[in-house]
């Protein structure tokens, strides 16, 4: 996020923090409009340290590099042991709040500075962020008891709650030794209970009924989220863990483990897998390419089919309709990668020749991924600076909703002129297959013809 001083300048006053330490209180950080050589933020706060009560007034100074510049500040602290600490500007309204992210090297802890320019917040705001810091997507890493049923469970919460929380479910379940991708919906009244972190399920099976109560009992926004609970039929107490990522940390997974070995519960756990490789069947099927960066206009009506299953390579079908020079042409054609550890993780190199002597390498890689609506894929190119990006939607228009959202981060990123939203009508998109360059030539003529115009 590129540091707008002007639109930061003034004063911030520190509403909330993670880890839960109370040395510090009273924080108010002063941001100037402008900066020459290096950036001074002037804080004043009151510190709790060694026992001691005392105001403190101080001034932080960071160097006006590539990294202040991006909103990213490093704290170096030397004495009997150093320190280095980093904090990221990831959110901003300028008016109202700023959440900050950060971490330092002597803890797991990540780091988290909510501030406000009131001295308080009211309660619809505190609401509003604790709502956005656990909606999204977050998958399973691991659970209590270890029942191999079900896998590659992601759970989609809504950033916005009426009158009833409605989360998402994702998952593979094993049914007569196969997996079937199920997508379901479990709603929860919105009362105390889940407005405190509590869910009440109910099951009535044709053998058995049974009632299980989860509690979120920490969390780490953004990063890992921790779930207990028990149910009426089982003594065996119930975990949950979810993370932001596919894969969770080592030390995160030794954390855990060392807590079950002390509850005795070190051989009930399961750590799953949410790698491509096991959960590509949840993003198989049809994918319409509905934007994408560069805007040029030489190819449209995309559409991607991925298998539910790989052997040794995965073979992805593609369809489009190329302009090329002026002549349009439909074209159907298969795109292989080898089934290696970059392609489990989502991650898609293609490497060709074009004019003969001309090497060009294009990565792609999954950034997000709902299953059900939206796929946003994020790469560059070896031969020029700007970055790619292609959305691709489940359905062949996106909802004005998706649209404005997809709009607005363009805005903030900086890129909203370099984005085409592509024609995806069936009445545009029927053409006959007739023989034509293949989409990796396209791909490299077009970036080709791009960095000619840079």
């Amino acid at each position: 996020m590129p540091l707008n001083l002007q639109a930061l300048s003034g004063d911030w006053y520190e509403m909330g923090r993670v880890p839960k330490t109370d040395v510090m209180k009273c924080l108010v950080v002063s941001v100037p409009q402008k900066a020459d050589e290096n950036l001074e933020l002037h804080l004043e706060y009151i510190s709790t340290l060694g026992g001691d009560i005392q105001r403190v007034r101080e001034t932080v100074q960071f160097p006006m590099d590539n990294f202040t510049k991006n909103s990213i500040f490093h704290l170096f602290y030397s004495g009997s042991l150093s320190i280095i600490i980093t904090y990221k500007v990831i959110y901003t309204d300028y008016k109202h709040m700023t959440l900050i992210c950060g971490y330092a090297g002597i803890s797991p802890v990540p780091l988290i500075k909510l501030l406000s320019r009131q001295r308080q917040l009211d309660q619809r705001s505190i609401d509003f962020i604790q709502a956005q810091l656990l909606s999204g997507i977050w998958y399973e890493a691991g659970r209590v008891p270890n029942e191999d049923v079900m896998n590659c469970l992601n759970v989609s919460v809504p950033a916005t709650v009426d009158e009833q929380l409605d989360l998402r479910l994702e998952y593979l379940s094993r049914i007569n030794g196969k997996d079937q991708v199920v997508k379901e919906t479990i709603t929860f009244p919105w009362d105390n209970n889940t407005q405190n972190g509590i869910f009440n399920l109910d099951y009535n099976g044709p053998s058995a009924s049974m009632s299980v109560t989860y509690k979120i009992v920490y969390t780490i926004p953004k990063v890992v989220t921790f779930i207990c609970g028990y149910a009426s039929i089982s003594p065996i107490p119930l975990l949950k863990i979810f993370s932001r990522e596919r894969q969770i940390s080592q030390q995160t997974i030794e954390m855990v483990n060392s807590f079950l070995t002390a509850a005795g519960y070190a051989d009930d756990i399961i750590w799953t897998d949410q790698s491509f490789a096991r959960c590509n069947a949840a993003v198989s099927g049809y994918w319409y390419e509905v934007a994408r960066v560069p805007n040029m206009d030489i190819l449209k009506c995309l559409n991607v089919s991925v298998p539910a299953a790989v052997d040794k390579d995965l073979e992805l079908q593609l369809e489009y309709i190329s302009s090329i020079n002026g002549e349009t042409y439909a074209k159907r054609e298969t795109v292989t990668f080898p089934w290696d550890d970059k392609t489990r993780n989502s991650t898609f190199s293609l490497e060709y020749v074009i004019s003969g002597n001309i090497n060009v390498s294009v990565t792609y890689k999954i950034i997000y991924t709902d299953y059900t609506n939206v796929t946003f894929l994020c790469g560059y190119s070896g031969i020029s600076p700007i970055p790619l990006f292609k959305l691709l939607s489940r359905q062949r228009q996106l909802s004005p909703t998706y649209i404005d959202f997809i709009k607005t981060l363009a805005e903030k990123a900086g890129i909203s002129r370099q984005i085409i939203w592509t024609e995806q009508s069936p009445d545009q998109c029927n053409d006959a297959v007739r023989p034509t360059t293949g989409t990796l030539a396209i791909l490299a003529i077009s970036i080709l013809w791009m960095f000619t115009k840079i």
